[in-house]
């Protein structure tokens, strides 16, 4: 976790993984999480970029929902 913003009723999280810019992800919490923390992730693979097959949009209130 590189950065924690809270945005009234989503969290904006900049999470490092190693490449050249850092992933950006909102979800729908309140919890916080210090500079520094290491989290999971789970994303479903439609979501992930590939050139030969369009992405969907991330609802993170899905993504939680499981």
């Amino acid at each position: 976790m590189v950065q924690s913003i809270f945005l009234g009723q989503t969290q904006r999280l900049m999470v490092d993984t190693g490449g050249a810019s850092p992933l950006k992800i909102e979800a729908p919490s309140r919890q916080r999480w210090p500079n520094g923390t290491a989290i999971g992730l789970a994303l479903p693979s439609s979501v992930l970029f590939h050139p030969d097959k369009p992405t969907a949009p991330v609802n993170a209130k899905e993504m939680a929902n499981g």
